[in-house]
């Protein structure tokens, strides 16, 4: 049996971290537009999003996150949202469901997603690496709300809508 050995190390590159990006998936609700819900006649079910995910590391899972809140709520509702899954294409197909249930009659929602490599531990919104992320953000209103209560403005810094 024959070999080879090697004498030198031999240094690899570490690969570069891009950011995600978030696009619109034709046939569901662009981001930063606003979603009339009916309650009366939509009791049940979840309101699905559908996006697309670019990023350039193929290889890298993403982790989500998600807040449904209003200035009418006092609490807002966070949750850990499903993974971006590994691809071996730069755009991914990205799709999460908030419960209509969520949905309280004569009130209006902002919804804001978060994508990013990694969250850190001590920040709920902060991604491990600077600059690692991408949002996006919709407002859901229930057909009998004021369109003055919906939360317009963004919360904190780069919390708009691409």
């Amino acid at each position: 049996m024959s070999g080879c050995l090697v004498t030198e190390s031999v240094e690899f590159e570490e690969e570069k971290n891009y950011p995600p990006a978030l696009y619109d998936e034709p046939g569901s609700y662009p981001i930063g537009t606003a979603i009339p819900i009916n309650r009366d006649e939509q009791e049940t079910g979840e309101i699905v999003f559908s996006l697309q995910v670019r990023d350039e590391n193929i290889l890298q899972t993403l982790k989500t996150r998600y807040e449904l809140s209003s200035p009418l709520e006092p609490n807002s509702l966070i949750e850990v949202g499903p993974e971006v899954g590994i691809s071996y294409e730069p755009i991914r197909h990205f799709e999460f469901g908030i419960p209509v249930s969520l949905i309280r009659q004569d009130y209006c929602y902002r919804l804001l997603l978060v994508v990013t490599s990694g969250f850190s531990n001590d920040q709920l919104w902060e991604p491990l690496l600077d600059g690692d992320v991408a949002k996006a953000r919709w407002l859901i209103v229930e057909e009998g709300a004021d369109m003055k209560d919906c939360p317009y403005a963004p919360y904190g810094p780069g919390e708009a809508s691409q």
